[in-house]
């Protein structure tokens, strides 16, 4: 069975890009946006068919930016299993998100899980 977790950070990487209102508590709106911006990554990122064929799991890091446009910008990736981390990067860079998250930045980690 193939499992994909998704978890998204928000607060701490807001500060560090000068956001207006980071805060380490989320308010209900932006829990909400969050969800949506994890629901949107998810749908891009199916589990790989090598991974699978590979017998490759692990846990990718990755930090993006949401341009003006609406664009993913990936600025890092970190993965045990190079093929996962680019695989994640290549189907991320350059997506454009239809929510209203311009000029924010994301960290994501994403676990692929076989079972």
């Amino acid at each position: 069975m193939k499992k994909l977790i998704i978890t998204l950070f928000f607060g701490g990487f807001l500060i560090l890009f000068g956001a207006p209102h980071a805060c380490a508590t989320s308010s209900n709106s932006e829990t909400v946006i969050l969800e949506s911006v994890k629901n949107e990554v998810t749908k891009q990122i199916p589990y790989p068919a090598f991974a699978l064929s590979d017998e490759l799991s692990g846990t990718v890091e990755i930090l993006f930016h949401v341009n003006n446009n609406g664009e993913i910008q990936v600025i890092r990736v970190k993965a045990k299993e190079a093929q996962l981390g680019q695989y994640v990067k290549q189907r991320l860079e350059g997506t454009l998100l239809s929510l209203p998250v311009k000029g924010q930045t994301y960290q994501m980690t994403i676990d692929f899980v076989q079972r």
